[in-house]
């Protein structure tokens, strides 16, 4: 690990042992699950809540409109979980 310096890098050097610990759960590559996290699982719940903005205030139709803004709003918390979830379980399982 590197250095600590202040608060900063313990909890860089913690976030860094969480995905090093996912990447020996899932034995998938540190880049990969780096990408999949941060490159497409963020940015797609970001596109998802958008979306859901959107189809609210666009569609003029009141059974449309909560129908889509539902769907958008539900994939966004999926789209979450999906990262909160594996993070989690690879927190609780850190040796110690």
């Amino acid at each position: 690990m590197v250095n600590v310096t202040n608060t900063w890098d313990i909890l860089c050097n913690l976030c860094i042992l969480i995905l090093e610990n996912l990447c020996h759960i899932t034995n998938l590559s540190y880049g990969f699950i780096n990408i999949v996290l941060f490159v497409i699982l963020g940015p797609l719940s970001t596109i998802m809540f958008m979306c859901s903005t959107l189809a609210h205030m666009i569609i003029k139709n009141q059974r449309l409109k909560k129908l889509w803004t539902w769907i958008f709003f539900a994939a966004g918390w999926i789209i979450i979980l999906a990262i909160i979830l594996p993070v989690i379980y690879a927190t609780l399982t850190l040796p110690v």
